[in-house]
């Protein structure tokens, strides 16, 4: 009975982190139809059901939506290790579980922010001029 209260923290907190971006989707989608609003076109015709046309924009909209994703997760990762730290109470086993989560939460900002500096990066050695 203990550990309800945890999960419902947890369960509050990815509330409050995906519902925007389902309202997000959902506000971009249209109303209805197509990815991007569209009226879907003549029958035998063939859609585009990704809804972006070159591999840039692609990766451009899955580095997006991971930033979007991502990044609150590690803040929320950074609370719990402030969490730990402060309920270690001395004991050094949990203060070091509280380092290491901190850590590793420090060491996934760093790569969702790298990424998408890296992807323009490679787009600019990829693109031929």
């Amino acid at each position: 009975m203990h550990h309800f209260p945890i999960f419902l923290i947890i369960f509050v907190l990815a509330a409050f982190t995906f519902l925007p971006l389902i309202n997000f989707t959902l506000a971009s989608n249209g109303s209805g139809g197509t990815p991007g609003g569209g009226s879907g076109g003549s029958p035998g015709e063939l859609q585009n059901p990704i809804g972006y046309s070159t591999f840039e924009e692609l990766i451009s909209a899955i580095l997006g939506w991971l930033n979007k994703v991502l990044i609150p997760v590690a803040a929320i990762m950074i609370f719990y290790a402030g969490f730990l730290y402060i309920t270690a109470a001395g004991n050094p086993e949990k203060i070091k579980k509280a380092h290491s989560a901190i850590t590793w939460a420090l060491v996934g900002i760093a790569i969702v922010l790298l990424s998408t500096g890296l992807s323009f990066v490679i787009r600019d050695v990829i693109t031929v001029r």
